[in-house]
């Protein structure tokens, strides 16, 4: 998504006073796993390197396009 996606989600989080605003597949994937399961989250976080959340993103990311 764009900055146009983005900057929609943004508006509709603060509509509904939600702290938090995962915008893309890989974002949503991520915080689905920090949710079931955030041992494994964890893990995979300290696997991505110098942007850890760059790793679950992917991998959430394939996920949700399935």
């Amino acid at each position: 998504p764009g900055p146009e996606a983005a900057a929609r989600a943004i508006v509709r989080a603060i509509e509904r006073d939600r702290p938090l605003v995962p915008v893309t597949a890989g974002a949503w994937g991520a915080y689905a796993l920090s949710r079931l399961s955030p041992a494994a989250m964890r893990r995979l976080a300290r696997l991505g390197g110098d942007d850890p959340f760059r790793l679950v993103e992917r991998i959430g990311g394939r996920f949700l396009r399935e």
